[in-house]
């Protein structure tokens, strides 16, 4: 009938529309599907992009790059180039959610209460130093001075030191040194200083003594290669005033001529004579009985040929005592050193035109103060 057709169109109607509301909605939800996909991907691109923006900034930072916003930085220099790079990276970082490290700010400093006026300090007692004519003290304590004034007063300061020694070989420096026992045999002529336990007393204007009767004629006997231990009074230009003097000290037994010294005869205690002396002394001792003719030597065969030995170097190092003859070459010292069995080194001395010389030892001292180095066999 017609009004069964009029339903049956109106139900084909609502079905119909009822699908393409159904396909609407679907797209609908398709497209913000997509769309939020793309947000997503987009989102951690961005990230992955500030990440990495983050890393070079920091890394900037390490090379020392002065940042607009105030982020603490290395102390290095960066080139106008990676300065410019550097700002391009942190414009970048504005669209990121980043805060750099800033140094906390400093507290206004509080006014620093006026200080009390400190009393005077009361003059310290004037120190007094002891002069030792041809000692020294044992290993350096701190600077050297060129004036004897300089060195005594940093020396006063200065805990580990308990004197101070003269090096005629360094330019007549005034060391500090350890100490404090004084050793009264420099070998080269040095002069230390001390503070005295009292005052030093004046010395006495001694009063002319008596002329001495004249003593029967002495005769001296000479001594090549040779010296004796210990200085026992003045030195003098000729052999003849120093051994008039040395016959009226007691405390003499023996001249010593210094080729190191302006070829100055010294008085010496001694009373050993060690002829082995490695800068070419000679002394001079009374004789007992006539002195012989030198023996003329008969050539020593030649030794057979030991097996090659080897030497360990020692840098500022030092060993005692002489053991023989001093050369010019190591190679000749160590021959020599080889042969002699007093020796147990070689000990090369800048002091005495870099001599190699022949050391009985056998400790090794690795303390030298003028720089001397020193070999052993290995």
């Amino acid at each position: 009938s017609k009004q069964w057709y009029q339903r049956r169109v109106r139900g084909l109607y609502v079905l119909n529309m009822a699908k393409l509301i159904s396909i609407v909605v679907f797209s609908i939800a398709v497209v913000l599907t997509l769309v939020e996909s793309q947000n997503l991907e987009g989102s951690r691109a961005r990230k992955r992009v500030c990440a990495r923006n983050i890393r070079s900034f920091k890394a900037c930072l390490a090379k020392g790059y002065n940042s607009e916003e105030g982020c603490i930085s290395s102390d290095e220099e960066l080139s106008d180039k990676e300065q410019q790079k550097c700002a391009a990276v942190e414009q970048r970082l504005k669209n990121c959610d980043y805060t750099c490290d800033k140094p906390e700010p400093q507290p206004e400093p509080e006014p620093e209460p006026e200080p009390e006026p400190e009393p005077e300090p009361e003059p310290e007692p004037e120190t007094t130093w002891c002069r030792h004519e041809g000692s020294f003290l044992y290993s350096y304590a701190g600077d050297s001075f060129n004036t004897l004034e300089e060195a005594q007063a940093a020396c006063l300061v200065n805990s580990a030191c308990n004197g101070i020694t003269q090096e005629p070989y360094n330019n007549n420096r005034y060391t500090q040194r350890r100490g404090p026992e004084i050793h009264d045999w420099s070998p080269t002529g040095e002069t230390s200083w001390t503070v005295c336990d009292e005052p030093e007393p004046e010395p006495e204007i001694e009063s002319p003594e008596p002329e001495p009767e004249p003593e029967p004629e002495t005769t001296w006997c000479r001594h090549e290669g040779s010296f004796l231990y210990s200085y026992a009074g003045d030195s003098f230009n000729t052999l003849e005033e120093a051994q008039a003097a040395c016959l009226v000290n007691s405390a003499c037994n023996g001249i010593t001529q210094e080729p190191y010294n302006n070829n100055r005869y010294t008085q010496r205690r001694g009373p050993e004579i060690h002829d082995w002396s490695p800068t070419g002394e000679t002394s001079w001792t009374v004789c007992d009985e006539p002195e012989p003719e030198p023996e003329i030597e008969s050539p020593e065969p030649e030794p057979e040929p030991e097996p090659e030995t080897t030497w360990c170097r020692h840098e500022g190092s030092f060993l005692y005592s002489y053991a023989g003859d001093s050369f010019n070459t190591l190679e000749e010292a160590q021959a020599a050193c080889l042969v002699n069995s007093a020796c147990n080194g070689i000990t090369q001395e800048p002091y005495n035109n870099n001599r190699y010389t022949q050391r009985r030892g056998p400790e090794i001292h690795d303390w030298s103060p003028t720089g001397e180095t020193s070999w052993t066999v290995c």
